[in-house]
């Protein structure tokens, strides 16, 4: 399975990152990602024949956006080896589109059970309002 590597850089003594230590926050869930108002641009579609059907968007402008990413990564990784290269064809696409008009990957969601999904939220903001929120 091939591999994608991104560069991080971790803001460790900005207060985005002093608020979330001071709260003691894990990975943040929400009980619905409809909660959130932000537009998804890649989101596995719930379907009982085929569970590598996905929207992906690149002709979002929204402040926020959405990427779905396998939750069951391990198990499909293992049972299902060609939806994980869909999946992470996908998640490629979209990251190299949106990173490189200006967006950030700010934070990773999660909705509990019985949904079980994992997102990353990428902003299109200023890395100094960014890290000052």
């Amino acid at each position: 399975m091939p591999s994608d590597r991104v560069w991080a850089e971790w803001h460790i003594t900005s207060l985005r990152v002093k608020k979330r230590l001071i709260d003691k926050a894990p990975a943040r869930q929400c009980s619905g990602i409809e909660s959130y108002k932000i537009t998804s641009v890649l989101k596995k579609k719930m379907s009982e024949q085929d569970s590598a059907l996905f929207n992906c968007d690149l002709e979002k402008n929204d402040r926020k956006l959405l990427v779905e990413i396998p939750t069951d990564y391990q198990f499909l990784i293992k049972k299902k080896p060609a939806i994980v290269l869909k999946w992470q064809t996908s998640i490629r696409k979209v990251f190299q589109y949106y990173l490189e008009r200006g967006y950030t990957v700010t934070d990773f969601l999660t909705l509990p059970p019985p949904q079980s999904r994992s997102y990353y939220l990428m902003e299109r903001d200023s890395l100094l309002d960014i890290l000052q929120c």
